[in-house]
């Protein structure tokens, strides 16, 4: 081998180790990148989960009630209830096709559809209590529902819709305010801010959460680091009136 070919021969190397350089950082960026677009998908994904939640609670929380309210009245095979069955089976499957996109949000992918829920036949009876209980929801249709299946059961229940609202009517309530029922989304103060603000002044009041997104999208810890409790949407009166009760029973810890 001549001597001018070794001068060939290193920078024949040298343009190998800059090639595969070059291919490794490409490689590298294109990854990036596509983390960065699943990152995207899986927040765009696990909002519209949380605002079709939103809907689910007010469609199947407001069937339910109606069902019972007039199944006492009217044969089975009549066609309002009928028709409020079919209603309340297509949002149950709208449900577990939500939860479906939930799953999506979190980068995993289901092998099979989550089990669809028995259709009801009457609104179970949950235990229900003369505690005072706040509700702070800035959905309006959540609200007077998840008030109505309150009152059904025979609490006493102030509204707000806002998280700044909900300190004002905790601030001029008079009397114990026995549960916090919060949404932990809302514009302004959230409910992780009320819940702080409202147990400074009233440590005894208890706290529930809702929540429209899934409880591993969201802290189940609070800021002091104590356990905190959620109830998904879309929740039934069942679901309400049994974690309401479960809360109000426990004893501090």
């Amino acid at each position: 081998m001549h001597d001018d070919d070794e001068p060939r021969k290193v920078d024949g190397q040298t343009r190998m180790r800059t090639t595969d350089r070059n291919v490794a950082e490409h490689q590298r960026d294109t990854l990036v990148r596509r983390a960065q677009r699943l990152e995207a998908l899986g927040r765009s994904a696990a909002g519209i989960a949380h605002d079709l939640n939103n809907i689910l609670t007010t469609i199947l929380g407001n069937v339910e009630l109606l069902l019972a309210e007039v199944q006492s009245e009217l044969p089975e095979d009549d066609t309002l209830i009928t028709g409020l069955a079919q209603i309340d089976r297509a949002g149950q499957r709208a449900a577990a096709l939500v939860c479906q996109l939930q799953a999506l949000s979190r980068q995993h992918v289901p092998s099979a559809p989550p089990p669809l829920p028995q259709p009801r036949s009457a609104v179970a009876e949950g235990r229900g209590g003369n505690e005072t209980i706040l509700l702070c929801e800035d959905e309006e249709s959540i609200r007077t529902l998840a008030a109505r299946m309150l009152e059904s059961a025979g609490y006493s229940v102030l509204t707000a819709d806002s998280g700044t609202r909900g300190l004002e009517v905790a601030t001029a309530c008079t009397y114990p305010i026995h549960l916090l029922l919060t949404d932990v989304t809302m514009p302004g103060m959230d409910g992780a801010r009320l819940a702080s603000a409202i147990r400074s002044a009233r440590p005894a009041t208890k706290v529930l959460y809702t929540s429209g997104y899934t409880a591993s999208a969201i802290t189940t810890r609070g800021r002091t680091g104590e356990r905190v409790s959620l109830l998904e949407k879309p929740f039934t009166r069942q679901d309400l009136l049994e974690r309401v009760r479960a809360i109000l029973d426990e004893h501090e810890t």
